[in-house]
């Protein structure tokens, strides 16, 4: 319970280093807690850390393979990396886990172009 009062509670910090300690505090505590690495993976992200944040989104996917969610975050930040076969074959992987990723992924404006690929 205590890790995700972490979660939520990182939501709220706008330092990003903050945010990030609070997160892997929470991760440490309960490596299962709902969202947890997703929220840390973002937040790496948001400090231009791309290896970073791919490690936490596949720490996500371990926690919970069964969850689109980890899939579709590591194929964004390969997206942001400029690495679209990656980003492809994760998103892929989402709607594998998750046929209503589909659905999801068609109502991104940032996938206009990759929509084909990823569908086929």
């Amino acid at each position: 319970m205590k890790a995700a009062h972490r979660v939520i509670s990182s939501y709220a910090v706008k330092d990003v280093d903050a945010r990030i300690s609070l997160l892997e505090s929470a991760a440490s505590t309960c490596p299962a807690a709902f969202n947890v690495y997703n929220a840390l993976g973002y937040s790496w992200l948001e400090k231009g850390e791309q290896a970073r944040a791919c490690d936490a989104f596949r720490k996500a996917i371990e926690q919970h393979p069964d969850d689109k969610a980890g899939y579709c975050d590591l194929a964004y930040a390969y997206l942001a990396g400029h690495e679209e076969e990656l980003a492809v074959s994760y998103f892929r992987k989402a709607i594998e886990v998750d046929a209503s990723a589909a659905a999801d992924l068609r109502q991104d404006p940032r996938l206009t172009s990759l929509l084909s690929k990823i569908l086929g």
